[in-house]
């Protein structure tokens, strides 16, 4: 029996973050299924709209992914929703998900909900994430001038890496898949193109 956990725990953390994804899963999910199966999409669904869960979701995109997504978004946001609906399948049975599997799912909960939703629903997952402690800035929303010679979290993978003066080693962090796990590329300079296309305000 698991004992009491903390309110910022990564698992909490991680229901939050679900719990915020799911207005934003639900539009994107249902606007697709109607756009292609027209005003009676709804009886595609395994429940009605106001039964659905964030998994519920998950699991109509995954099963619909061919016919009604597949052509729409990247395929890398297929992967996302497998990973995130395995992190919390596990975690609904009570299997073992370790911080670092939790960490790691939050931070692709935070790219999908970007590729779904854009920079509005990003700042909604964010909501859910813990205060930073000091003296490292947080820094989502700044840009190069708020930032640079500065103590600085990645932006990738908060709260995970601080750079000691912003922008010095960002890209040998980025090429390497372990040390930055809030990047979907693999290559390293693959990884390097994406963190400075993502996070392009916090560079000169």
């Amino acid at each position: 029996m698991r004992g009491p956990m903390s309110l910022h725990s990564p698992e909490n953390v991680f229901r939050c973050c679900l719990k915020a994804l799911l207005p934003i899963l639900k539009e994107f999910v249902c606007s697709h299924l109607k756009r292609h199966y027209g005003s009676r999409y709804e009886e595609r669904l395994p429940r009605p709209i106001a039964d659905l869960d964030t998994s519920a979701f998950l699991g109509v995109a995954i099963e619909h992914w061919g016919a009604v997504f597949r052509d729409h978004v990247t395929g890398d946001v297929k992967t996302h929703l497998f990973s995130i609906k395995d992190v919390r399948n596990r975690m609904s049975h009570d299997k073992v998900v370790t911080d670092e599997e939790y960490q790691i799912a939050i931070g692709t909960i935070r790219i999908f909900a970007k590729k779904i939703g854009g920079d509005k629903a990003t700042t909604t997952i964010d909501s859910c994430l813990p205060q930073l402690p000091g003296p490292a800035i947080d820094p989502r929303g700044l840009t190069y001038g708020d930032v640079v010679n500065k103590e600085v979290y990645c932006p990738a993978c908060i709260p995970n890496m601080v750079f000691k003066s912003w922008p010095m080693g960002w890209d040998a962090h980025a090429a390497s898949a372990s040390a930055c796990r809030g990047l979907t590329e693999t290559g390293p300079e693959a990884r390097k193109k994406e963190f400075h296309s993502r996070f392009a305000k916090l560079f000169p």
